[in-house]
């Protein structure tokens, strides 16, 4: 399986092919950003960086059997300002779409995915439609995670006559996913539980972004609770006194608080208080990323920010408001815990606001790759008909089990073997392709694996404590030397 990804970004295309099981042999990517191919060669060395899509000659790749890529949606979005948005078909983001139907004209691959913003205009959706002959399926990333991030995809397979038709798509099921599934105290999600879609400028946002109720200028973010308690005096009054203050230090302890009748105790204990007003804490230490943030009272569904008043949901007591880490950003896109971003936050940010929802386009991918399989029967009758069924084919297994089955029927009808001899060597051909194929499973999943203990691997050397060692050992039998 080849695949052809334009503005690859973080490769989302990849993941998403491992995720639906199919193999690839070669993955030609075309990206511009620095921080993204930095990315991509650390998680992938593998894949072939190619760069500016304008300076490629798509025709090369003849035959490929995926096209992905979604055009950078900056200058359609809604979020664009209204003096610099693109509402017809014509400036730069239409030039960067038309490079990509250039390469589906001159790579005429099997398959191909076009991803971009719900809130392009009308003129433009109807200009997208009209160039791949039909009409996209719109899905929510709402379905397989806990953001709300709405898309059109265009999904189309190559007919015999060149042109291109529709893939029928049904929408992924509903997995249930809410943002406090991920995170502990989210704020500012969408009516039905959801993240606010991860931007790329995501890595600006503010605790003003946070707490506006908009979907277009607004973020989600995360309230942590600012829990302490206070242990009895030897007479056995509670008191407020900094010597009996017991603060969390692992990020939840409910039970603790609730016996030590703390602030709104029954959410248990989560950022640290460092600084104090008196008895109220003014700022706190973040269990989840290690940062210090200014604390804010929450009181009867509202809270005060910088003089503003905004409305919220969250009981009573003390929280600070940050945004989500970019670990948590991850899992809103379905990325793999495995996957590294070896540059900063916020080149990590923004590849991720770029980015795919990982799990959405392997649903597309399993659409695409239903449709085209064949089944062993299916293939056993072309075979003897000596119908040219290659270029039908996805898996490398199948493909050789055809050409197998060709040979054993031509030889059969040459007289050269008998009926009962073919018959043997046709139970003996399927057994082949079904042990091929878990051992292929088993390889994919070792790579896997593999891919999990690297970064293992790499956490435990950065510490270097004797506990770390230990485990390196067990992992894989190596020394670190003192």
């Amino acid at each position: 399986m080849n695949v052809l990804s334009l503005f690859d970004g973080m490769a989302c295309g990849m993941l998403a092919m491992m995720k639906a099981d199919i193999s690839v042999d070669d993955y030609f990517a075309y990206e511009i950003d620095k921080y993204a191919i930095q990315t991509v060669k650390h998680n992938f060395p593998n894949i072939q960086e190619l760069g500016n899509v304008f300076n490629a000659d798509f025709t090369k790749y003849g035959g490929v059997e995926y096209l992905i890529g979604g055009s950078p949606c900056t200058y359609w979005s809604i979020a664009q300002s209204p003096d610099r948005r693109e509402t017809t078909a014509s400036g730069m983001g239409w030039e960067l779409f038309s490079q990509y139907v250039r390469a589906l004209h001159e790579a005429k691959p099997k398959f191909f995915i076009y991803e971009n913003n719900k809130s392009m205009s009308k003129a433009i959706y109807k200009s997208v439609s009209e160039t791949f002959g039909f009409e996209p399926i719109m899905i929510n990333s709402s379905l397989v995670s806990a953001q709300n991030r709405q898309r059109y995809y265009w999904v189309g397979k190559r007919n015999d006559d060149g042109t291109y038709s529709k893939v029928d798509v049904e929408q992924p099921k509903d997995r249930g996913i809410l943002l406090r599934d991920i995170v502990d105290e989210p704020v500012n999600v969408t009516p039905d539980g959801k993240s606010q879609t991860i931007k790329a400028q995501y890595s600006n946002t503010d605790v003003n972004n946070i707490c506006k109720r908009t979907s277009t200028y607004g973020a989600s973010g995360v309230a942590e609770p600012v829990r302490c308690f206070t242990l009895p005096r030897e007479d056995g009054i509670q008191t407020q006194s900094k010597q009996y203050r017991v603060y969390d230090i692992v990020g939840k302890s409910t039970t603790l608080c609730a016996e030590g009748g703390g602030i709104s105790a029954k959410t248990g204990l989560y950022a640290i208080p460092v600084e104090f007003d008196g008895d109220t804490p003014t700022k706190a230490i973040s269990y989840a990323d290690g940062k210090t943030y200014k604390v804010y009272s929450a009181k009867d569904g509202f809270i005060s920010i910088k003089d503003k008043i905004y409305p919220i949901r969250l009981p009573n007591g003390f929280y600070i408001i940050r945004k989500l880490t970019v670990s948590e950003c991850k899992r809103l896109q379905t990325v793999p815990d495995w996957y590294e971003f070896p540059v900063s936050d916020t080149q990590a940010y923004k590849m991720l606001g770029n980015g795919w929802t990982v799990d959405v386009i392997a649903h597309l991918i399993k659409a695409t790759v239903g449709g085209a399989m064949m089944n062993l029967n299916e293939i056993d009758e072309a075979a003897y008909s000596n119908i040219d069924i290659l270029p039908r084919l996805i898996d490398d297994i199948d493909k050789i089990y055809y050409l197998a089955m060709v040979s054993m029927y031509e030889a059969y009808k040459a007289g050269a073997i008998t009926r009962e001899e073919a018959a043997a060597r046709k139970d003996q051909l399927r057994a082949l392709h079904g042990r091929f194929d878990i051992d292929r499973k088993i390889y994919r999943q070792h790579q896997q694996i593999e891919r999990n203990f690297a970064g293992h691997r790499k956490r435990l050397e950065s510490c270097g404590c004797q506990n770390c060692k230990d485990m390196l050992m067990l992992i894989d039998g190596r020394k670190i030397d003192e």
